[in-house]
């Protein structure tokens, strides 16, 4: 288990912590120094747990695995500042270490939330290990990542997190208090929310190979807040470099459509792109090639039984040394309790140049 980079951040943040609530106390409180330090502390976790049925063209395979795993810790030092920290706990998959539990950082920074004005009113910044702009807010309409990565992540084109700044405001104020507590309560902004940033380019998982930063951002408008307050219309971009020491290009355009509601949920999306973050979609002289793909996501929901039914379809083609073509279709049905917990059973089909790749899964998504 790789636990002791997390454990050292863990306990650096302890002891600022520690300083903070500490400062100017008498000697003789420093007994109760663990319960002053941890106050107003939250933690929460996020498990995907699941047992799959995998068929490949080299043959098939079954196990019960741990997909994803985060534990969060957060504290307010005061109205205006607060600290996140997490932990992404996975099953190694490769080299000498494959099959152990690995733990490593995802989020670590510091979030300032100055008074906005007007139409940036509610607004902050992260320094440090932060949030990209897309994949966060995809999720937070998109709630399968139990059952696995978003479309441009699943295939290579940018990363969750990495080490940077991130500037995220909403647009207008709140949309309305019934869409929050019954639609959705993320990224409320009235007229939609905008997302800049700059980073390293490599990803929270991988080392910087290079010397130039990325730079990516999104708009999301909401065109009808009052009368179709559901509907969301965003754009993504990345430039920069991809993460190798050649420097290869990497830009990226992405547009989305999304509609939310109590009863469903709608998106649609198209890329194209020249190059990745990772720097893998080169030629042998280290110029970037291009992709471009699409991808639809439907989920159909009874709020009163909880149950829902969602699928997904994925094309996405590679103009490398052969063109490929990726075709994947996801299906499924979820029950969800106690919350934003579910179990999940679903299938996840793949058409590639390789051959036809197949799981059949149940898994269950807890929070707390």
């Amino acid at each position: 288990m790789k636990t002791k980079d997390g454990l050292c951040t863990l306990l650096i943040i302890f002891l600022v912590f520690q300083m903070y609530t500490l400062k100017g106390q008498p000697s003789s409180d420093s007994a109760n120094f663990i319960s002053r330090a941890l106050n107003d502390v939250t933690f929460s976790g996020q498990w995907f747990l699941g047992y799959q049925h995998l068929e490949n063209p080299t043959g098939s395979a079954n196990a019960f695995t741990l997909k994803r795993g985060y534990i969060t810790f957060k504290k307010s030092i005061n109205p205006n500042i607060s600290v996140r920290f997490t932990q992404d706990i996975t099953l190694d998959k490769e080299g000498s270490d494959a099959g152990n539990i690995e733990m490593r950082l995802k989020y670590c920074y510091l979030k300032l939330s100055p008074p906005g004005m007007d139409i940036f009113k509610h607004s902050y910044v992260e320094l440090g290990l932060v949030h990209r702009p897309w994949i966060d807010f995809e999720q937070d309409i998109n709630r399968y990542r139990v059952q696995g990565k978003m479309f441009l992540e699943r295939n290579r084109l940018i990363n969750s997190a990495d080490f940077g700044i991130t500037y995220v405001s909403l647009l207008g104020g709140m949309i309305g208090k019934n869409y929050r507590e019954k639609v959705n309560e993320d990224f409320p902004g009235k007229y939609g929310s905008i997302v800049l940033g700059i980073y390293n380019g490599s990803g929270y998982h991988d080392i910087e190979e290079n010397k130039n930063k990325t730079f990516e951002g999104r708009l999301s408008i909401r065109p009808l807040p009052s009368s179709f307050p559901g509907l969301q219309l965003s754009y993504n971009f990345a430039y920069g470099k991809g993460n190798i020491p050649e420097n290869p290009d990497f830009f990226l355009n992405h547009a989305f459509i999304s509609y939310q509601s109590p009863y469903a949920v709608l998106t649609g999306q198209y890329y194209s792109s020249k190059g990745n973050a990772a720097g893998t979609y080169i030629d042998k002289d280290y110029t970037a090639l291009r992709s471009d793909g699409y991808s639809f996501f439907v989920e159909l929901k009874d709020p009163k039984s909880e149950i829902a039914i969602f699928g997904r379809y994925d094309n996405f083609t590679y103009d490398g040394f052969t063109t490929t073509r990726n075709h994947s279709i996801i299906g499924g049905l979820s029950y969800s309790f106690a919350g934003m917990n579910k179990i999940v059973l679903d299938i996840d089909y793949a058409k590639t140049p390789s051959g036809i790749y197949r799981v059949y899964e149940t898994a269950i998504e807890i929070k707390f």
